[in-house]
């Protein structure tokens, strides 16, 4: 029983200590933004093999820049995302 009740505390003392809510000066998620770069893979869903399919951006007022498939797409693509420049807000 000792074993139980010290297990209880532990995870409550974990979850505490642990605590993902933001402290109150934090930057919203929604201010911190940046171009998003996506290759996109047609993926062979019977078998193994992929070839590039398209390439996109996704500028920071939401445009979309590039060429062939976008990402999710097609059930059989998979894309690759790495972030550029950061967006400023006013």
């Amino acid at each position: 029983m000792r074993k139980l009740r010290a297990c209880i505390f532990s995870m409550i003392a974990a979850l505490l200590l642990f605590d993902s809510t933001p402290p109150a000066n934090a930057v919203p998620a929604a201010r911190v933004a940046a171009v998003r770069i996506y290759t996109v893979y047609s993926h062979n869903c019977f078998g193994p093999g992929s070839v590039v399919a398209g390439e996109w951006t996704r500028e920071c007022d939401g445009t979309w820049i590039g060429w062939g498939w976008k990402p999710g797409e097609y059930s059989c693509s998979r894309y690759d995302l790495e972030y550029g420049d950061l967006c400023e807000f006013e």
